[in-house]
């Protein structure tokens, strides 16, 4: 699950760091990972509890595809499923 965690905020970072009409310095790409980490584990961060934390950060057309929740379950993880 954290490994999980570190690649989802890795990912966001990266995806945030390839917009061509913004760039961020050091200081906010790691606030806001840590941001989107204080969703992930139900944290929450400076913005507010994890669900605030997510409506501040989340577009609302947001939509995750992913085969972890299936692992968890233990069940096959041949069909990828959508989040959002």
């Amino acid at each position: 699950m954290k490994s999980t965690l570190v690649a989802t905020a890795l990912g966001l970072a990266a995806a945030v760091f390839a917009a061509p009409q913004a760039c961020l310095t050091q200081r906010q790409a790691n606030r806001l990972v840590n941001r989107f980490i204080g969703i992930l584990d139900h944290q929450g961060s400076d913005l507010g509890d994890a669900n605030a934390t997510a409506q501040a950060l989340i577009a609302d057309d947001y939509q995750e595809i992913s085969d972890s929740i299936l692992s968890l379950e233990g069940a096959p993880v041949s069909a990828a499923v959508l989040f959002g």
